[in-house]
This record gives structure tokens, C-alpha cells and sequence, in this order.
């Protein structure tokens, strides 16, 4: 499956009406399914997802290089795009992580104690 065609089947799934329980079984199967990609990534891929979910409007290469703490980001991002975690609007130019994604590695950001340190980078950067 695609990157767009990935990113399109989240994003349908998370405006699809559904009842409460349902809902509760959709959540925990979105987190599982980013889980297991999130798994597939190394260390630096990791930490540089992390670090993007402070972005909620999207992003530039620039911020990219700004808020992340890794050798080769620019890859990092290649890796990410590749695994349906990051999606490029070519319209805006702009890269973004989907609700349900930042929503994960904003967590894991929290669990990994390393929000402070990225916010500080966040602030910096160019957006």
C-alpha cells in the first residue's frame, strides 16, 4: 500500500461515524497498527518522529533539520515518509504527521522524558 493511499485509509478511518465501542476498538487498532511501524524504525528515526509530534500545522525540511538531534535527519524523514508516518502536501510544500500519528509519538515523546529538551528546539526553529 501507497504512502497516500496509507495516509488516505487512516484519515477515513478516524472521520467514519461509529458508536462509542466501536470507536474504543478503532483507537486501539490505529495505535497498534502505528505501533508495529513505529517498531520498524531504528533509534534515530525513533527520537526524530518524537521530536516532529510537537509540530500540529506541519513542518519544512528547515524545522526538520532544526528540532531534530540525529545525524542524518534528512534521511530520518526519507524513512518516516516511506513507513506512512509523515505526509507531504506538495501544495503547501510542507510536511505533516496525521492527528492519530502525532498523537502516538507526542506520547512516546513524554514516555522517552525528552519533551523538554524538543520543546526548547521547537521554539528555535523555523516553521
Amino acid at each position: 500500500m501507497s504512502t497516500t493511499t496509507n495516509a488516505a485509509h487512516l484519515v477515513h478511518l478516524t472521520q467514519t461515524p461509529t458508536t462509542q465501542p466501536q470507536r474504543a476498538n478503532r483507537n486501539r487498532s490505529l495505535d497498534v497498527t502505528i505501533d508495529r511501524r513505529y517498531q520498524l524504525l531504528n533509534a534515530e528515526e525513533r527520537r526524530l518522529l518524537r521530536s516532529l509530534s510537537l509540530f500540529a500545522a506541519g513542518f519544512t525540511l528547515g524545522a526538520v533539520e532544526a528540532v531534530s538531534r540525529i545525524e542524518r535527519p534528512l534521511d530520518g524523514l526519507a524513512s518516516l515518509i516511506n513507513n506512512s508516518l509523515v505526509v507531504y502536501t506538495a501544495q503547501s510544500e510542507r510536511y505533516h504527521l496525521l492527528e492519530v500519528v502525532r498523537s502516538f509519538a507526542r506520547t512516546r515523546l513524554q514516555q522517552a522524558g525528552e519533551s523538554n529538551q524538543v520543546a526548547l528546539r521547537f521554539e528555535r526553529c523555523p516553521r
